[in-house]
C-alpha cells in the first residue's frame, strides 16, 4: 500500500491503495493502513485486515521494468507550490524553498557549535572567509531582522559567500556605516561580534564517532523523535531505516516499490547526525545551516559503492561535463518513483547541477546515492495521501510465468492481471476451496483460478466466476495450488477481487480429513412460505439439517437470497461463531430486490450431531437453503482434481439428443444432458447467461430430474445477468448428468474435479479466512 492502494493478499507481493511486500501498506509504526474509499458495491463485502506489506512501482501491464542505469539524466521541472501542497509531485522535482527543515515544521535540533576561546585582534571578514566567527556574524545579522536579501534568509553556515556579503551591505546601510560588504572592526563592534580563537571541539555532550554524532548525550531528546521501520519494507528488513516520523511513510512507499520491482538494495543509510559531505561532516567551525538533511532524518543513501558522490569535470576535447556518464546503478523508473514520493535525487547534482546532458558546465557534483525530502510536514502528508488515494498496485504474473509489479490509477486491478494468492495451506494440500467475490467492475468478464506458471493458451477455456458492471457476485471454487500453497487469479476485465478460504483437499492419511458423502438434495429452509424474511444483522439457525450423516465436519448448502430490502451479503457459518461477532467473510453478495445463489461450506464444530448451521444476512431478506452433501471422516468418497475444462457451452455447437446443434438455448422447463465426467459425483461450475426472464436451474442425475419438476435449485439468474455457481452433481454410471432450467437460457459447464472411491484427497474444513482483498491496504 502508501503511494497507492495495495491489493490485500497473504502473498509475498504487493497490492493496495497506493501500493506491496506481503500485500498491505504498513506505516512507520508497523500499523496496517486502511483506506477510506467508497467503491460502489465493494463496501458491501466484509473487510478483514491482512499481513504487512508496502507499495510498488508503476508499470504497464505485460511490461517488465527496464533495469538499465540512467547515466545521462535530464531534470524534470521543479515542482510548483501548488503541486507540492496538493501532493501532485509525480514528474517534478520537489526542491523546496531553500529554508532549513526547522522552518518547515521538522523541529530544531541542538548543534555542536564551536566553543569560543580567547579574544584576539579583529581581522576583516570578506568573501571566502569561514569559521566560527563568520557563524557569529551571520547569527548577529539574522538577529537584526534587517538583512533579508531577495526574500532569502541568511544561512548560518560559517561560509562568507555572496549572500552573506549582500546581507552585510544591507546592514551597513541601515546602520549608517560605509556599505562595503566587508565586516570590518566598526561593523563587528556594531554587531557585537569579537574575534576569538576556536575553543575545545566538539562541545560537551557531543561525541564524534568518525561518521556522526549519533547517540551523543546532547541528542537524547532529539533522537527520541526518530523512528525505525518496525516491519519489512519490500525486501528491506525491519529496523534498517531510521528517520523523521513525518516522512517515514514516504520512505516506506519508495523502498517497497523499488525493491519489489527488482532493484537490489545492498546497503542503506538514513538518520545520521552530521553536517553535509561538501563541508565538514563533524560541523567544526560551521553553523546550523550546514547540517545535513540526514541529521533531521530527511535523507537516505542507497548503495554507496555503486553510486558515489563525485565531482565531474569536462573531459579534454569535450564542451561540457553534463554529458559525462554518471556512475550509478539506478534506472530511470526508480528516480520517477522517488519523485512521486516527494524525494529529490542527488544524481541531478547540487547547486551547479545539469538540467540535461546538453547543458554547458565545466564541473558538477552529483550524489546519486542520496535521496532527500525538501518539503514541509504538510506537503509530506499531502504526498502520502495522494499516493494512497490515486493508485492501486500489486505483484502480478504475466502469461509467460514471469513476475512483475504493476499499478493502475483506477484503484481496480486491471484486465489480464494474474494476482498470486497464498492460501496458507497445510502440508500436502493440493487444492483449496475458496469463495471468490467480484465487484466494482465497469464491464462484463470472468476470472479463472490457475497455476502461476506459463499459460499455454492466453484465452481461457473455463471460468471460476463471472462479473458484470455494477454487480457484486460470489462463487465457490476448488482451485489447484502449488507446492508453496499458491494459485493465481486471472481476470479478463478490470474488477475488484476478494478471496475467502474455506478449506483444503489433503491426502487421505492426514488426520481430520473427511470424505464426501452425497445426500438426497432437499430444501431445508424457504422463508417465502411463511412470508417472514430473516432479520438483518442477526444470526438465524436453520430449522433442521436432516439427512446429514453423524460426525460430519462440514456441510454443503446451496444458499439463495430472494428479494432483499437492500444491498448486502449473507454469511453461512456455525451458530457459535455467528453469535459472537459480525462476520468477516461472506458467501453470497446481492443488490436490493435480486435473486442470487451460491454454494456454501459450513464447518461443524467438533463434528457435532445433528448437523447445524446459522445464516447471518446483513439486511432483511428471504432465504432459500438446499442441502447438497457433507464431508465425514473415515468414510465417503475421495476427491480427484481434473484439469479445468469446459464440458458444454450452448452458445457454441454441442451434442443434443444425438444431433449437433449450435447456439441453441436450453428451452423453458427443458433438460440438458452433459457428458464427460467420471466417478460418483462431479464438482462443476454452472454458468447461466442470455436469460430471458427470472429463472433457476437444477443439476442432478438425469433420472431424478426426469421424474418431476425439481423443488430445489443450484443457480438463479435473470435478464441481463451472467451467473456462475458451484455445484456437486451426482453422476450416472456413464458419467453423465442433467441440468434442468425453468426458463430459456444458455448453459456453460466447467468441471473442476470428481468425487470417487479411488480419489486420493479428502477435505479439511476451516473457518473462512480472507487471503485477498484488492479493495483495501
Amino acid at each position: 500500500m502508501f503511494q497507492t492502494r495495495r491489493f490485500l493478499a497473504d502473498t509475498p507481493y504487493v497490492f493496495g491503495k497506493g501500493g506491496c511486500s506481503n500485500g498491505v501498506f504498513v506505516d512507520r509504526m508497523g500499523r496496517r493502513r486502511r483506506l477510506a474509499v467508497t467503491l460502489s458495491m465493494a463496501m458491501l463485502l466484509p473487510v478483514l485486515s491482512a499481513p504487512a506489506g508496502s507499495a510498488v512501482a508503476q508499470t504497464a501491464p505485460r511490461i517488465l521494468l527496464d533495469m538499465t542505469a540512467w547515466v545521462h539524466p535530464t531534470m524534470p521541472p521543479a515542482c510548483t507550490t501548488d503541486q507540492a501542497n496538493t501532493g501532485a509531485v509525480a514528474g517534478c522535482r520537489l526542491t523546496g524553498d531553500g529554508s532549513l527543515p526547522s522552518a518547515r515544521g521538522f523541529g530544531t535540533p541542538p548543534f555542536p557549535a564551536t566553543t569560543v576561546g580567547a579574544t584576539i585582534p579583529w581581522v576583516d571578514l570578506t568573501l571566502g572567509s569561514s569559521g566560527h566567527v563568520v557563524v557569529a556574524v551571520q547569527t548577529a545579522l539574522n538577529a537584526t531582522n534587517a538583512t533579508n536579501v531577495n526574500g532569502q534568509t541568511l544561512s548560518v553556515d560559517g561560509d562568507f559567500g555572496p549572500l552573506t556579503a549582500a546581507a552585510v551591505v544591507v546592514y551597513q546601510t541601515a546602520a549608517g556605516l560605509t556599505a562595503t560588504g566587508i565586516v570590518d572592526a566598526a561593523t563587528a563592534t556594531k554587531l557585537g561580534v569579537v574575534n576569538t580563537v576556536a575553543g575545545a571541539f566538539p562541545p560537551t555532550g557531543f561525541t564524534w564517532s568518525g561518521w556522526g554524532y549519533n547517540g551523543s548525550a546532547a541528542l537524547t531528546a532529539w533522537e527520541a523523535n526518530m523512528v525505525r521501520n518496525t516491519k519489512a519494507w519490500g525486501k528491506v528488513s525491519a529496523q534498517r531505516v531510521q528517520g523523521n516520523p513525518d516522512v517515514m511513510d514516504l520512505y516506506a512507499g519508495f523502498i517497497s516499490e523499488i525493491t519489489l520491482n527488482g532493484y537490489d538494495i545492498r546497503d542503506i543509510g538514513s538518520y545520521v547526525f552530521r553536517c553535509t559531505a561538501s563541508t565538514r561532516k563533524d560541523c567544526n567551525e560551521l553553523g546550523p545551516s550546514s547540517l545535513s538533511n540526514h541529521a533531521w532524518g530527511l535523507a537516505m543513501d542507497i548503495n554507496t559503492t555503486e553510486n558515489p558522490m563525485y565531482t565531474y569535470t569536462t573531459p579534454a576535447g569535450a564542451t561540457t561535463t553534463c554529458n559525462v556518464s554518471v556512475k550509478t546503478d539506478m534506472p530511470k523508473w526508480m528516480i520517477d518513483s522517488a519523485q512521486r514520493w516527494g524525494l529529490y535525487w542527488g544524481g541531478y547534482a547540487w547547486s551547479s547541477g545539469c538540467s540535461s546532458p546538453t547543458d554547458i558546465k565545466t564541473a558538477t557534483t552529483r550524489d546519486p546515492m542520496h535521496f532527500e525530502f525538501n518539503g514541509t510536514v504538510a506537503q509530506a502528508h499531502a504526498i502520502l495521501t495522494r499516493n494512497l488515494d490515486t493508485r492501486a498496485c500489486g505483484m502480478v504474473y504475466s502469461d509467460d510465468g514471469t513476475v512483475r509489479n504493476a499499478c493502475t490509477e483506477s484503484l481496480v486491478p486491471l484486465k489480464d492481471w494474474r494476482i498470486p494468492i497464498n492460501v496458507k495451506a497445510p502440508p500436502g494440500a493440493t487444492a483449496a476451496l475458496v469463495n471468490i467475490t467480484l465487484t466494482d467492475a465497469a464491464t462484463s468478464g470472468y476470472v479463472t483460478a490457475e497455476d502461476c506458471g506459463p499459460v499455454a493458451q492466453p484465452v481461457r477455456k473455463w471460468s471460476n466466476g463471472n462479473f458484470s458492471a455494477g454487480k457484486t457476485v460470489a462463487n465457490l471454487s476448488v482451485v489447484p495450488i502449488d507446492a508453496t500453497g499458491r494459485f493465481c487469479l486471472y481476470a479478463s476485465g478490470s474488477v475488484q477481487q476478494v478471496v475467502d478460504v474455506q478449506g483444503f483437499f489433503v491426502p487421505a492419511s492426514q488426520p481430520g480429513s473427511a470424505g464426501f458423502v452425497s445426500v438426497d438434495q432437499q430444501r431445508v429452509l424457504d422463508t417465502r412460505i411463511a412470508g417472514t424474511p430473516l432479520a438483518g444483522s442477526t444470526p438465524s439457525p436453520l430449522p433442521s439439517l436432516s439427512g446429514i450423516p453423524a460426525g460430519a465436519t462440514a456441510v454443503l448448502l446451496n444458499t439463495t437470497v430472494v428479494a432483499p430490502v437492500g444491498p448486502g451479503f449473507v454469511t453461512a457459518d456455525s451458530c457459535s461463531r455467528l453469535s459472537t461477532a459480525v462476520p468477516t467473510s461472506s458467501n453470497v453478495n446481492f443488490a436490493a430486490g435480486s435473486v442470487v445463489a451460491n454454494l456454501a461450506v459450513v464447518p461443524q464444530v467438533g463434528g457435532s450431531t445433528p448437523a447445524s448451521a446459522c445464516m447471518w444476512p446483513s439486511v432483511s431478506t428471504h432465504l432459500v437453503v438446499d442441502t447438497q452433501g457433507a464431508f465425514v471422516p473415515d468414510t465417503g468418497l475421495g476427491f480427484s482434481l481434473v484439469p479445468p475444462s469446459r464440458l458444454i457451452d450452448t452458445r457454441g455447437c454441442y451434442d443434443r439428443d444425438a444431433k449437433l446443434v449450435c447456439n441453441t438455448k436450453v428451452g423453458d422447463a427443458q433438460m440438458l444432458r452433459v457428458t464427460g465426467a467420471h466417478g460418483s459425483a462431479a464438482l462443476v461450475n454452472l454458468t447461466l447467461t442470455d436469460t430471458v426472464a427470472e429463472m433457476f436451474a437444477v443439476a442432478d442425475r438425469c433420472d431424478v430430474l426426469a421424474a418431476g419438476r425439481p423443488l430445489r435449485s443450484n443457480s438463479n439468474s435473470g435478464v441481463g445477468r451472467t451467473v456462475a455457481n458451484l455445484a456437486v452433481v451426482p453422476l450416472e454410471a456413464d458419467g453423465s448428468f442433467c441440468i434442468w432450467v425453468s426458463r430459456a437460457t444458455n448453459v456453460i459447464v466447467d468441471i473442476q474435479g470428481v468425487f470417487e472411491a479411488t480419489g486420493a484427497l479428502r477435505f479439511v474444513a476451516q473457518n473462512p479466512t480472507r487471503r485477498l482483498d484488492s479493495r483495501v491496504v
